[in-house]
């Protein structure tokens, strides 16, 4: 390898044109890939999972976890690399969710299961299955609250028919056309519907059935094609005509011919325009609104976009109906936006502090900025590789440029640092840049090389960390290969042309530099004299901070705190929409009076979601999103989240969840899973569980998937008596259904819009069990027969959902954690739950994020030591020795005691970001020892002693090893301050880098020097001639 070193380094001395251009063509390179990347907020996450999502409108979840769960779970449970099957059975839907193996190729498993929903039997009256896949990118980027000014002068229900009717029409148009869009979603408002209500007395003594009236409806609002008619020169195309041309039109079909004059459509319903049966009730500070959702393209760039739909926006303000507002709800290129940028000051000033640094020992301007050239030049050759492996700009690539601005120098430190030691002791330019690179090369090869190879593990992380770092490993791994050639070709090169500057030899300059030298010098030599107590108080420390990390706590990944938070309301199961509206909007009044927030946000019932997630839903949900105000004070959030939090429970019957926005897609911190098949079991088992973690305060929002039920009206048919009246079942159950929830017989034509036409029973003859008793079940007989002649009826409370996981039900104990950390939460959770005694054949486990964390924690245990094991290959491969790299070793542990400490300091919990920063220490922290070690054995090559060799080689790489671990702690200073958007992912990485580097650095000077000293036993160089060897190794330094 030095015979390759030395040749690259020599050409770069003599091709100083084609060296300059190479580089000035990486940049260029590096500066339009940069325009092409995109930017989003965190990489592109693949999660290995899949959604079946079944519709049964009107069906109770018992009745959809029989005919649709059921068979969808023993369908698609058999697909290959599935690794856990759970469902969620609701009223009038299934959601089946697969959780494959992580790696698995979710493409071949997506057509794998389309293969077995194909031959699956589902009831007739189902949906079609949707296969959907979770993808954080399917949120909306972008969301808008359309709301009416009082000075509109609208009522109330004109406002909101309005508001729909121009989101649908103009919104939706002007919007989806902005490049990168891909839908439009609108919800909240009135929406337009033609209603035919029915008079069920007359159509029976027309014997006239319901599936004959909207077959009849459905016939006669056609437009056909008959073709083509030619006479004589002239074409004509031949069309029916005979569409609805109005709402009126409809009241003249006729239905029946009548005695002597026709019976109409009007004769036998009230044919109105009406509203949809609302699904959502959407508030923006208290005003009803509409809410306008903007979903981007799967490889869109969020911001290019969403700057788009603003310009876009911006462009018709002016043109909005009077009173109508656009207010913004949530932007997530905003976010991205300042997050980036702090990223990017970040990096900026840490490279600017690195500089002062270098610029503080070198004392020659020269010198500095040939260093500091390497800084830009490696960052932005390395946009060009980030563009070709498919990177985008996010804060985790971004982070890894921040975290690697410090380390990008430090290979320049090395090698110009020995070039200047040459150039003082004579040699002329070019020799001093040729040897004095050549002879460092083969240390700064190898300690990028250990660097570089502590991100391969990172590959066999499960879990969504390993997606997570991929950007950021990938990032650093390309910095630091441009800045590695950097150094063995661009600084030598510019050394051998400058002229005749030369720098201190010294371990620095200035009298503070040889107090520290020289104070080192008494240390080491101290420490060679007493290396078993040296070794014992590493030993101590190393023991220490063992015990610190254990109180520090653990997480999975640090919460981010983008000034807002969510809060989730379920009002007891039936509640009707308005009155969810009504709870939510008292809490939602009583959040937007504190003068500390900005808006606040809220959607009572379902909303439009179009994405995988099993969420909640159903009219007594409701959800609101507050927004604190910019300058509000730290603990502002937290004091309006109390109060919130205390009129919730003042609220009877309802439960209120509260959140901050997710990084990452989680289940809650604690989820306790209790596996049986009977219904009431597992309700009382969850009630005992449920009463267990209410009675800790530690537990917030503590709830059950089976805490409470929803009320049903069931009907239990007499199958002899219907027999009798010559009817099924299936007709019956038909005729309740159209009657009552109705259906749409055909789509009316206004303008370009498609408006569903609904017919069903008046409201007066649906609203009212006693009026179920009564709906005639056979309107074709003379005889009408009400319902309850061959059906009892029965009012019960069935479950509100049913719970499935691998096939067998559970009861799902949710909680989120009112303070201390998730390791600490699970403990007590275990304990107090220990001796707790559930009814026959029920099991329980604790699941959620501790379950998480467990599998992410164990994949990087894994990952740090077969990083440590790649690191010992490197080293070994480059020192041809298979002590002297475990020697190097030695400072991985001592890196350990400045972790702890530096947690343990900054109250900052173990997490996955805290254990990449561990494998990260674990290739850089040997470093500074790779350094010394390759010139120890340079020094015993020549012929010094052990103790000669090692007193020189500390002395001499003290500067460089000062420098290094100084311009690395200044690049990640800004980092570690924890300061904007995003900080709480860069800042426990940064924090455990700088504080197992300065620890590992300071103890490595002393530490590594004793164990080589102790465990090299080779003899030292016999004297030439019967001379006594050189008396030191500084003798032989200026011999050479």
């Amino acid at each position: 390898m030095a015979g390759k070193t030395l040749k690259l380094v020599e050409i770069a001395t003599r091709r100083r044109v084609a060296i300059s251009m190479a580089a000035v063509t990486l940049v260029l390179f590096g500066l339009i890939a940069l325009q092409d990347l995109k930017v989003n907020l965190l990489p592109d996450l693949s999660y290995p999972t899949l959604t079946v999502r079944t519709e049964y409108r009107g069906a109770a979840p018992e009745e959809i976890e029989t005919l649709l769960t059921r068979p969808v779970e023993e369908a698609v449970g058999v697909v290959k690399n599935v690794r856990t099957v759970k469902s969620v059975s609701r009223a009038g839907q299934s959601d089946v969710i697969l959780e494959f193996a992580w790696g698995t190729d979710m493409d071949r498993a997506g057509l794998e299961v389309r293969e077995k929903l194909e031959v699956l039997q589902l009831p007739v009256e189902a949906g079609r299955p949707l296969l959907l896949r979770f993808n954080p990118a399917t949120d909306p980027i972008m969301r808008f609250g359309l709301v009416s000014g009082e000075e509109a002068g609208l009522t109330d229900e004109s406002a909101l028919k309005i508001l729909r009717r121009y989101a649908d029409e103009e919104l939706k148009k002007r919007l989806e056309p902005v490049e990168g869009v891909a839908a439009v979603k609108i919800s909240g408002g009135l929406e337009d519907e033609v209603q035919i209500e029915i008079d069920q007395r007359k159509m029976a003594q027309l014997n006239l059935p319901l599936d004959l009236l909207i077959a009849r409806l459905a016939a006669e609002n056609v437009n056909v094609s008959a073709g083509r008619l030619e006479e004589g020169t002239q074409r004509y195309l031949v069309r029916t005509i005979n569409q609805f041309a109005s709402v009126e039109a409809f009241g003249a079909l006729i239905v029946a011919p009548g005695n002597g004059r026709p019976i109409y459509l009007k004769d036998i319903a009230n044919v109105r325009s009406g509203y949809s049966e609302r699904e959502a009730i959407i508030r923006m500070n208290g005003r009803e609104a509409v809410e306008v959702a903007i979903y981007k393209e799967g490889d869109a760039n969020t911001v290019s976009v969403a700057k788009g739909v603003r310009e876009r926006i911006a462009a018709f303000t002016d043109e909005l109906p009077p009173g109508m507002q656009m207010e913004n709800v949530d932007d997530q290129s905003e976010f991205i936006d300042r997050a980036i940028s702090e990223v990017v000051s970040a990096a900026v000033i840490g490279g600017v502090l690195a500089v002062l640094v270098i610029f503080g020992f070198l004392r020659n301007l020269r010198f500095t900025a040939a260093i500091a050239l390497s800084i830009p030049v490696s960052i932005i050759a390395t946009f060009f590789l980030m563009g070709q492996a498919g990177i985008s700009l996010n804060i985790m690539s971004l982070g890894g440029i921040a975290l690697a601005t410090g380390l990008l120098v430090d290979n320049g430190i090395v090698v110009l640092e020995n070039i200047s030691r040459y150039r003082a002791s004579g040699e002329g330019r070019v020799a001093a840049a040729v040897k004095g690179a050549s002879e460092v090369g083969g240390a700064v090869i190898a300690s990028t090389l250990t660097t570089i190879a502590v991100f391969l593990p990172l590959a066999f992380v499960e879990g969504v960390a390993g997606q997570l770092f991929r950007d950021q490993a990938l990032t650093v791994t390309f910095a630091l290969v441009i800045s590695l050639g950097v150094a063995m070709t661009l600084i030598p090169m510019i050394a051998a042309a400058s002229g005749q500057d030369k720098l201190p030899t010294g371990p620095g300059n200035g009298r503070g530099s040889s107090r520290i030298a020289s104070g080192y010098a008494g240390l080491l030599d101290l420490a060679l004299r007493r290396r078993l107590l040296t070794l014992g108080i590493a030993a101590v420390m190393l023991a220490l901070a063992v015990f610190l990390m254990r109180d520090v706590g653990t997480e999975l990944v640090p919460q981010l705190q983008q000034g807002r938070f969510e809060v989730e309301l379920e009002a007891a199961p039936g509640t009707p929409l308005e009155e969810t509206d009504r709870i939510g909007g008292q809490l939602q009044r009583l959040a937007a009076a504190d003068p500390s927030v900005d808006f606040v946000y809220g959607v009572a019932g379902s909303g439009n979601r179009i994405d995988a997630n099993p969420t909640e839903s159903g009219e007594n949900i409701a959800r609101m999103l507050v927004a604190m105000a910019p300058d509000a004070a730290p603990g502002a959030q937290g004091d309006v989240i109390a109060a919130l939090r205390q009129r919730s429970a003042e609220t009877a019957g309802l439960e209120a969840n509260f959140t901050a926005p997710e990084l990452l897609s989680f289940d809650k911190p604690l989820e306790i899973e209790i596996q049986g098949y009977d219904l009431e079991s597992l309700r009382e088992a969850s009630d005992r569980v449920l009463a267990v973690l209410r009675d800790s305060d530690r537990f917030a929002d503590v709830e059950s998937s089976l805490e409470r039920g929803h009320p049903e009206v069931q009907i239990f048919f007499d199958q002899e008596r219907a027999a009798s009246l010559g009817l099924t079942v299936k007709q019956i159950s038909d005729q309740v259904v159209g009657k009552i929830r109705g259906r749409v017989a055909t789509r009316y034509s206004w303008r370009d819009r498609k408006i569903d036409v609904l017919v069903r029973l008046a409201e007066d003859e649906r609203q009212s069990i006693d009026a179920v008793r009564e709906l005639i079940v056979n309107p074709e007989s003379e005889r009408p027969v009400p319902l309850s002649s061959v059906a009892e009826i029965r009012v019960a409370e069935g479950p509100a959902e049913i719970r499935r996981t691998d096939q067998e039900r559970i009861a799902l104990v949710q909680a989120n954690l009112a303070y201390g950390d998730l390791g600490s939460a699970v403990e007590e959770a275990e304990s107090r739950l220990a001796g707790l005694q559930l009814p026959y054949g029920l099991s329980m486990k604790i699941t959620g994020q501790s379950e998480e964390m467990s599998a992410s924690f164990r994949s990087l245990w894994f990952a740090l030591a077969l990083a440590v094991f790649l690191v010992y290959l490197v080293m070994a491969s480059q020192f041809e020795s298979l002590l002297h790299p475990f020697v190097i070793l030695f400072s991985i542990p001592l890196a350990a005691v400045g972790v702890g400490l530096a947690l343990w300091l900054t109250d900052t919990r173990l997490s996955v970001i805290v254990f990449i920063g561990l494998i990260m220490l674990a290739g850089i922290v040997v470093n500074n020892a790779i350094v010394l070690v390759d010139l120890i054995n340079q020094l015993r090559e020549r012929g010094a002693d052990r103790l000669s060799a090692i007193r020189e080689a500390a002395r001499l790489r003290l500067r460089p090893i000062l420098m290094t671990t100084l311009t690395t702690v200044l690049g990640l200073l800004p980092m570690a301050l924890g300061m904007g958007e995003g900080a709480e992912v860069r800042t426990p990485m940064a924090i455990t880098v700088i504080g197992g580097l300065l620890t590992a650095t300071l103890l490595t000077l002393v530490v590594v020097p004793v164990m080589y000293s102790l465990l090299d036993r080779r003899r030292d160089p016999s004297p030439a001639g019967g001379n006594q060897p050189a008396e030191n190794a500084a003798e032989l330094m200026q011999a050479v």
